[in-house]
């Protein structure tokens, strides 16, 4: 009798082992087969078929429109002044329906803050924004405060001081970073052209008509990245994925945070990859 006991939990187990080995295998090759793509992704699939965008950190939202209390952006400026990173980002098609969208990065958690474009905000509303922006600005006490940006400035301050929120004419003290612009050193850097590509400089990896590379889009000097397309290049993802949750122009801040991050870190291929990878196997467990 026990002879049989234990031969039917011999069995048994057996069956388990391999259940579960089937199991491990059909999702590795199902990853295999996701992944096996990525080297492919530049030159073989449209940005629509990539994953969605997967911002670094998480965060917590704040819409801002007229029946906002005073007290929920005096909340915000107290976090405002104890966070010394930020991302500002406005469309530059900012219609009545737009939004303003600033980042408050820290160490735990990010605050998303999209401020509703409108020119119907109540006075007290109208200043207690303004102060929220005069502390993101403040380098009397913040001599290290860094602001990311896509683009050029006072393009942000034009459309800020077009609905009344802030007004800023001296030069800018604290730091601006135009992360357009370093992401295009970094990535010719990252990425260089292809041993055969007729463009190949010595001395230098710049952009150029004579280029044959499809993972280097630009093919002029001067000509800048497109905010969705650093991200498909880059992690291999879809920044325009239409969610009902989340306002599209919150994610393009959040993507300037990302390649920000992976500027400053200094980040090589390899990691780029590897983070790809992390990525990809993260959307296809998601589906399982």
């Amino acid at each position: 009798m026990l002879s049989s006991s234990l031969i039917y939990i011999i069995l048994n187990r057996n069956e388990f082992i391999s259940g579960s080995s089937l199991i491990k295998s059909f999702e590795n090759r199902l990853l295999k087969r996701s992944l096996s793509s990525i080297n492919e992704t530049k030159t073989n699939k449209e940005i629509i078929d990539l994953p969605s965008f997967i911002p670094f950190t998480s965060f917590r939202t704040y819409h801002i429109d007229e029946l906002t209390s005073p007290l929920t952006i005096n909340e915000l400026i107290q976090e405002a002044k104890e966070t010394n990173k930020f991302t500002i980002f406005c469309d530059q098609d900012h219609s009545i329906q737009g939004s303003i969208q600033i980042q408050l990065i820290q160490s735990t958690q990010s605050y998303m803050i999209s401020i509703k474009s409108s020119l119907d905000f109540s006075t007290l509303l109208c200043h207690h924004i303004h102060q929220l922006f005069v502390v993101i600005f403040d380098h009397h006490h913040h001599t290290n405060r860094i602001i990311n940006i896509w683009g050029n400035m006072d393009d942000i301050l034009r459309i800020l001081n077009s609905y009344d929120m802030f007004s800023y004419n001296m030069n800018y003290l604290i730091d601006i970073i135009d992360v357009q612009q370093r992401f295009k050193q970094w990535y010719n850097k990252t990425f260089d052209h292809n041993i055969d590509c007729k463009q190949i400089l010595d001395y230098h990896n710049i952009d150029g008509p004579l280029c044959s590379c499809s993972h280097r889009p630009l093919k002029t000097l001067n000509e800048q990245w497109r905010l969705e397309y650093a991200i498909a290049y880059t992690f291999s993802q879809n920044l325009n994925v239409k969610n009902d949750d989340i306002d599209a122009n919150i994610h393009k801040c959040l993507a300037i945070t990302s390649l920000a991050s992976v500027i400053e870190q200094q980040w090589t291929r390899k990691q780029i990859k590897g983070y790809i990878w992390k990525c990809r196997r993260q959307h296809v467990f998601m589906k399982l």
